[in-house]
């Protein structure tokens, strides 16, 4: 009894040994993660805007990686008219594709996608009267591809700086457009996790 099951136990690990033939192809898939907080430069409005926010993913043997990132505007962009001031908040997110090369170069090369959804409107404050009011807020569709550099500081932090371009879909606020929201972000992002 005992050698049966000792024989049965050694054929199964056997099993779970081999290596399983896939289409497309390699040994075996290896799975990590990452996630962190990123810091944006980029115009708005012919301004000079900053922006936080973190991003998340999952990534497949080291170079194909899906997840979620999102953003909020930090500094104020204000616009004054008359009596009337002004200022905009705007915030997006979204599924995030990422592809990484040579990971395990020193320095390498990143390239992503995301695609989101965002809002925007603009508060408006009667410096004559002291009356406020907030717009209904724009619902923006975002489009971001992205190249950078990563470098690998240790095995569980990198740090990727990257172009990236942010092309806005759905600005309807009276005094300003789809162009005044959309253009080329700087990126800085603290990345943590197992690669």
């Amino acid at each position: 009894m005992r050698k049966t099951f000792l024989l049965i136990a050694l054929f199964s690990f056997s099993l779970f040994a081999q290596k399983i033939e896939t289409l497309a192809g390699g040994d075996e898939m290896i799975i990590g993660g990452f996630g962190g907080p990123t810091f944006q430069a980029t115009s708005i409005a012919g301004e000079t805007a900053f922006l936080m926010g973190g991003e998340g993913a999952m990534i497949v043997n080291h170079t194909f990686g899906v997840g979620g990132a999102g953003y909020g505007l930090i500094n104020e962009i204000e616009r004054n008219d008359n009596s009337v001031k002004s200022k905009i908040k705007f915030g997006y997110g979204g599924v995030k594709f990422y592809y990484v090369s040579n990971y395990d170069k020193l320095f390498h090369f990143t390239a992503a996608l995301l695609i989101g959804a965002g809002g925007i409107n603009e508060e408006e404050k009667d410096v004559i009267t002291g009356h406020e009011e907030e717009n209904e807020t724009d619902k923006l569709f975002l489009l971001i591809p992205a190249l950078g550099v990563e470098m690998n500081v240790t095995k569980i932090f990198r740090i990727e700086f990257a172009a990236k371009y942010r092309y806005v879909n759905g600005v309807d606020l009276e005094n300003y457009s789809d162009k005044d929201f959309s253009g080329l972000t700087i990126s800085l992002f603290f990345k943590f996790g197992r690669f």
